[in-house]
């Protein structure tokens, strides 16, 4: 049996369990409410290999203001990459590996290329943060 995310969209390595606390954190993340981390830890700790929970976590860290939360995002983003994945899934792991790189343009390639409610607020909160993310993986 695949499991699917609450868009319908198929994902690796998640549980139920992992899978309705990764929707919580999406959602708190998607509607700027606190409790984000702890539903994604969550998450994280129901299925260790849930790949699109690493991706968020990376992508929190990515969205943060806190250059030690930005130099986070590498330790996510390498336990995504080496996780099993779907064709999106990747996407997305390629579009952190991007960010990371400091290649803007890849980022916003990849990131149109998904048209999902992640890739959208992740790509509009970077560019909202930073006004430009080069630099930021380097923070």
């Amino acid at each position: 049996m695949t499991l699917k995310d609450h868009r319908d969209l198929e994902i690796s390595g998640a549980t139920p369990a992992a899978r309705d606390a990764f929707e919580r954190a999406l959602d708190a993340h998607l509607s700027w409410r606190s409790g984000a981390d702890a539903y994604l830890e969550q998450a994280v700790q129901a299925a260790p290999t849930f790949t699109m929970a690493h991706v968020l976590s990376a992508y929190f860290n990515l969205c943060s203001r806190d250059p030690v939360r930005v130099r986070q995002a590498h330790a996510a983003y390498v336990t995504a990459s080496r996780l099993p994945a779907t064709g999106r899934e990747r996407l997305h792991v390629a579009a952190m590996g991007a960010v990371l790189a400091d290649d803007l343009e890849s980022f916003k390639t990849l990131v149109q290329s998904l048209r999902d409610v992640l890739a959208l607020h992740i790509g509009h909160a970077l560019d909202y943060l930073t006004g430009d993310i080069e630099g930021r993986a380097h923070a």
